[in-house]
């Protein structure tokens, strides 16, 4: 399957290279509190989260987009949250190149999560289970998949799925089924065969925060740091292994009406994804690049 994706309300693509708005990214208002340490309220990761590369309109079938996962240079894989359907999006010409669905009939469920370790995908669902398969090289069928049930649903709400050097999954725990003391909290599920897993967690130091923030999506940097998208808050930050937080900020409503999305490319880019806010909205794709040191 090759097909173009719609290029922006009045069909032409929003490429916005050089475009400088300084206005669009503020730093989440949390009081007078020195547990954000960035130096510049533009900055996460090393990625400049004010001058957008381009912004995609995606098909119909993505307006419920969910997750991001990257694929190759110019590539990510993209899913939604009904079906077990995953795209192949080219972000650099705004195509969707290939897609697959996962058995036959289709699963469905409430997928929240991707993530994509050389050919084999994998989908979670909100309650934290996962369902693998190996890509095909041709056809759009993964005919043979596995299900594990990590037993996390009644700790509980999930969205996002990566993973990490070290050989395991991370999950960000998104609406806790009981109380916590951080601004929220990272599962780890390290596979240990016949289904098993080692589960650790990471809570993130609330520092001066009063409220929780609520993810939707994560992606894990080259330096070992976790890089979150917080969809309710409308925000995105950067936290270190030992659960600092490290930059911390919000996004303009307007570019990112629901982001639920987040992927670090091969290539150097931060991708961030969004639901169409409305029934008659689309999904939005938007690439953003690194940040380039001031003179």
């Amino acid at each position: 399957m090759t097909a173009s994706l719609t290029r922006g309300r009045h069909g032409r693509v929003h490429v916005l290279v050089g475009t400088l708005m300084l206005a669009s990214v503020i730093v989440l208002a949390a009081g007078a509190t020195s547990s954000i340490v960035a130096t510049d309220a533009r900055d996460v990761a090393g990625f400049d989260l004010v001058t957008r590369q381009a912004v995609w309109e995606l098909p119909g079938v993505l307006r419920e987009v969910s997750g991001l996962a990257p694929w190759a240079d110019g590539l990510v894989l993209a899913h939604q949250d009904e079906r077990a359907e995953i795209f192949l999006i080219d972000y650099q010409q705004g195509r969707v190149v290939q897609q697959w669905h996962m058995g036959l009939p289709t699963l469905k469920g409430d997928f929240e999560g991707i993530d994509v370790d050389g050919s084999r995908v994998t989908l979670m669902t909100s309650d934290g289970r996962l369902t693998s398969g190996e890509l095909p090289s041709s056809g759009s069928l993964i005919a043979r998949v596995t299900r594990d049930d990590t037993r996390l649903k009644g700790l509980c709400e999930f969205e996002g799925l990566a993973h990490t050097p070290w050989g395991a999954w991370v999950l960000p725990c998104k609406a806790p089924k009981s109380r916590g003391s951080g601004l929220f909290s990272l599962y780890f599920l390290r596979p240990t065969g016949a289904g098993t897993f080692d589960r650790t967690v990471l809570d993130i130091r609330r520092g001066g925060f009063k409220k929780s923030l609520h993810p939707s999506s994560v992606a894990v940097t080259a330096r070992g740091s976790y890089v979150v998208l917080f969809g309710p808050e409308h925000a995105i930050g950067e936290f270190s292994a030992s659960g600092e937080t490290l930059a911390l900020i919000e996004l303009d409503r307007r570019r990112h009406p629901q982001p639920e999305g987040l992927a670090l490319t091969t290539d150097g880019r931060l991708l961030i994804a969004d639901e169409g806010p409305g029934s008659g909205d689309r999904g939005r794709l938007t690439v953003y690049g690194p940040t380039i040191p001031r003179s």
